[in-house]
């Protein structure tokens, strides 16, 4: 058996806050549904949709391996520094 020979970067990365269909199930009861028509306005402006959201999971896939930081932690398309120097 012949071991191959794999060249990789491992990063961490943030998506962002997403919407998604997570709340089908949520809006069982009259006050969650109240919850969720008075958020909704909000969210348009916070959440980001899953397009937007999987960008920087393709920025780190597809960008050359030498603009890439080894070990980074990336949000919107970017490096990022973490908030805590444990991370």
């Amino acid at each position: 058996m012949h071991k191959a020979k794999l060249n990789g970067i491992s990063v961490s990365l943030h998506p962002g806050v997403i919407k998604t269909d997570l709340t089908r199930n949520f809006l069982c009861n009259w006050w969650r549904k109240l919850i969720y028509f008075i958020m909704y306005p909000i969210s348009l402006f916070i959440l980001k949709t899953a397009t937007q959201g999987a960008q920087t999971n393709l920025y780190c896939l597809l960008e050359d391996d030498n603009k890439i930081i080894k070990g980074g932690y990336y949000s919107d398309c970017r490096i990022t520094k973490t908030s805590s120097p444990q991370v």
